[in-house]
């Protein structure tokens, strides 16, 4: 009879990623999580997400239109937006500012803003997967589904929370759209031009609909379908952990299958969130790297600073503060993604245990099995399969 070898290279490896852990949850938290009900309250679907994924997919009572007039709307409005700035803004900035011409600095910072104005569309167009009757939000039964009370109250005060944010976002897109025109503050100089009056409108227009969608409906919704997800692998890991692999019944019952489920629950993570996550990293780094090139940009901060009455320094300054912030965004977004993708080696950690717990041929092949057709939730890969630049765990 053949023997099999139970330190092969798979056992190897789930050997050295037990003792590699990820350190985004220590020993401690997750022994917590694990002791915590995770079935304790019913997760919740909030209305303003359900009724922007009708907006956004305009949808009927009884079925779904295959166009999405706001959708189209919103891309219309990036693209133009990008536009303006890329052809619009260089001459008239460089004339509010007193400089005979654009120089270099200025037309980066153009380039690198047009860039980040599209780059929204692919949020928006997430948030449309996701939210739409029948989406992603859906697909993971959120608002059906228990989750830990913990959990949902997380939820509820990043609810309130997002929505203050969106509020806010709104109010700047106002504050432009009025500025622009009659500059009721100062800050948009008698003599701008009317090109760089009509990219401030674009862009209140963006921080009045681009805002709040992005907060309320694209990024509350990853939030919920990342907690969502983390719960049942949270489960996951506690059936392997109190299982006994020489039942047959036992483990196919409460181990194989709520493992396999991950799969697909991870698979709509995945589509329905990460090209978002792509979005916001092009927009939030383009964003910075103009804000960068105009800190850097000597003449073109002080005749901002001189056209708009304000102390010298003043726009440097705030460059350089919005430019710390929209560098460190993305991954800020992509926490609580990476937090749920730790669970997925926690679930590989625990299956090699059941290994060394039960070192017999059968409950090795059990596992192998198991190992081999989840592999692909451990993999190295970028946030969700889209944000390359992000190198976190993610379980897709």
């Amino acid at each position: 009879m053949e023997v099999i070898q139970l330190n092969t290279p798979e056992a190897d490896q789930n050997d050295a990623d037990h003792r590699a852990l990820p350190a985004t949850t220590s020993r401690s938290e997750r022994t917590l999580t694990l002791a915590r009900d995770s079935d304790a309250v019913p997760s919740v679907f909030p209305r303003e997400q359900r009724i922007l994924g009708v907006l956004l997919s305009t949808c009927s009572v009884t079925e779904c239109s295959a166009t999405c007039v706001l959708g189209y709307v919103l891309h219309v409005l990036g693209a133009a937006a990008g536009a303006f700035w890329l052809f619009a803004v260089p001459n008239g900035a460089a004339k509010v500012a007193g400089m005979e011409e654009p120089n270099a600095l200025l037309y980066v910072t153009s380039a690198m803003s047009a860039l980040a104005q599209p780059a929204m569309i692919p949020v928006i167009a997430a948030a449309r997967v996701s939210l739409r009757p029948g989406g992603a939000l859906e697909d993971l039964d959120a608002g059906k589904v228990l989750i830990s009370e913990q959990d949902a109250q997380t939820l509820s005060r990043w609810r309130w929370f997002l929505a203050a944010m969106s509020g806010l976002s709104v109010l700047v897109g106002l504050f432009c759209v009025a500025e622009a025109p009659l500059s009721p503050l100062g800050i948009m100089p008698p003599d701008a031009p009317v090109a760089l009056r009509v990219t401030w409108v674009l862009v209140g227009l963006e921080f009045i609909t681009f805002g709040p969608i992005a907060l309320i409906g694209w990024f509350a919704s990853m939030d919920t379908a990342s907690r969502l997800c983390r719960d049942q692998a949270v489960e996951a890991v506690r059936a392997v952990s109190e299982a006994d692999p020489t039942d047959d019944s036992a483990w196919k019952k409460s181990v194989e299958a709520p493992a396999m489920a991950l799969r697909h629950k991870f698979e709509v993570l995945s589509d329905g969130w990460g090209d978002g996550l792509l979005g916001i990293g092009i927009f939030s780094w383009s964003s910075a790297a103009a804000l960068l090139s105009s800190s850097m940009n000597q003449p073109l901060m002080a005749g901002l600073d001189a056209a708009s009455q304000l102390e010298p320094g003043t726009w440097r300054i705030t460059c350089f503060v919005f430019m710390v912030i929209f560098v460190f965004l993305p991954f800020l977004l992509a926490k609580d993604i990476a937090d749920t993708s730790t669970w997925c080696s926690y679930l590989m950690a625990e299956l090699n245990d059941v290994r060394t717990r039960c070192m017999t041929t059968e409950t090795h092949l059990k596992v192998q099995m198991l190992e081999v057709a989840l592999e692909r939730l451990v993999r190295q890969k970028a946030v969700a399969s889209s944000l390359s630049l992000v190198c976190v765990r993610a379980c897709i």
